[in-house]
Formats: C-alpha cells, sequence, structure tokens
C-alpha cells in the first residue's frame, strides 16, 4: 500500500455518504447534497401544491359533473360532448366514453329478470381464460399443447366469466328500464381545459 493512503472502514465511509437515524426503520441511505438541494426543496414543495390542488380539481369536476351528466341524460347520448364556458373566455369540454365497469355475476342476474328478452341486446358474456400462478411453468405449457381434458382443465385455469355491456351501450342506456339503468356504471367523462 502506497504511503500516505489511509484505509477507512467501510462503515465510516458509509457514514460519510448516507445520513440515517437511529428511529428510522429505513435501510435506505439519505444523501445529503448541497448542490441539489433547492431542487429537492421545490420538488417537495410542488408536490404538496399538486396535491393539494387535485383534490381541488375533483370537487369542481363533481361539480361540473352535476350539469353535465343532466345534459348527458337529456340527450340521450346522442353527442357525447359538451363544452362549458367559462367567465374568463375560457372552457371545460366534457367527454363521456363507450365504456362501463365490469358487471358482477349477480348483478347480471338481477339485469336479466328485469330485462327478460331484450337482455341480450344490451348485455353479452365475456369469458378470461388465465393460467394460475402456479401452473406456469414449460411442463405445464407442454403439457397444455398435447392434452387437455376437463379434470386437468379445472386444475390449471381459473375462468372467470363477467357481463359487459354491447357497443354502442353510450346511447342504448337511455332505452333500459330505470332500476336497470341504475345497476350498471358507466366510466366516467374525461375533462379537458380548451
Amino acid at each position: 500500500m502506497p504511503k500516505g493512503n489511509k484505509t477507512i472502514s467501510a462503515e465510516a465511509l458509509l457514514g460519510k455518504i448516507a445520513k440515517t437515524t437511529k428511529e428510522s426503520k429505513s435501510k435506505v441511505p439519505l444523501l445529503s447534497e448541497d448542490s441539489i438541494k433547492d431542487a429537492v426543496d421545490n420538488f417537495i414543495e410542488k408536490t404538496r401544491q399538486y396535491k393539494d390542488m387535485k383534490a381541488e380539481l375533483e370537487l369542481l369536476e363533481q361539480e361540473i359533473s352535476v350539469k353535465s351528466n343532466e345534459w348527458y341524460a337529456n340527450q340521450k347520448g346522442e353527442a357525447n360532448s359538451v363544452k362549458y364556458a367559462g367567465g374568463n373566455g375560457g372552457a371545460v369540454l366534457v367527454t363521456y366514453k363507450d365504456a362501463f365497469s365490469k358487471i358482477s355475476k349477480e348483478v347480471s342476474d338481477e339485469i336479466e329478470k328485469k330485462m327478460k328478452d331484450k337482455f341480450d341486446n344490451f348485455f353479452k358474456e365475456k369469458r378470461t381464460i388465465q393460467l394460475k400462478e402456479t401452473a406456469t411453468d414449460n411442463d405445464t405449457i407442454d403439457f397444455l399443447l398435447q392434452t387437455l381434458g376437463e379434470t386437468k382443465f379445472v386444475e390449471i385455469f381459473d375462468v372467470e366469466v363477467a357481463t359487459v355491456p354491447v357497443d354502442g351501450m353510450d346511447k342504448k342506456q337511455f332505452e333500459l328500464p330505470a332500476e336497470v339503468r341504475g345497476l350498471i356504471k358507466q366510466f366516467k367523462p374525461a375533462f379537458r381545459v380548451s
């Protein structure tokens, strides 16, 4: 070892690089870099402001939604967008999607009882089959490629059956009886400042 170079312990070196408190359970090092302290402080402040603004925006969105949902229902989905003018020259565009949440089996059965023979005009079954987490190795895949039997199929696959609205439900929903329409949930509309 060359003269003049002192070796320090790993503990001492890490102590110089990272500051951690004894109360902290985190093993993530906390570094103090003077060159970016202002950026870190600014990032923290902007993140807090963003969270506050996001909560405010959600409340304003709900307030606008009351009127836009009323408009949407009155014109029975014939148009999927509406603009609301502000007092300062801007506007908010509200756009509804032809997209709905999955309908559980229980709710689907209830809708089918109420709709009877009209059910298929508004809804269809959508099936999804996935491999269980424990059955994704090469041996299982080879087995599936070679042969499938009912018993093995049930052991290997989780099967999900969901009822989903047909395409165009954004308009067709207004033909549903009110008690059925209340059982389906359309995705929330998009808001954009224009």
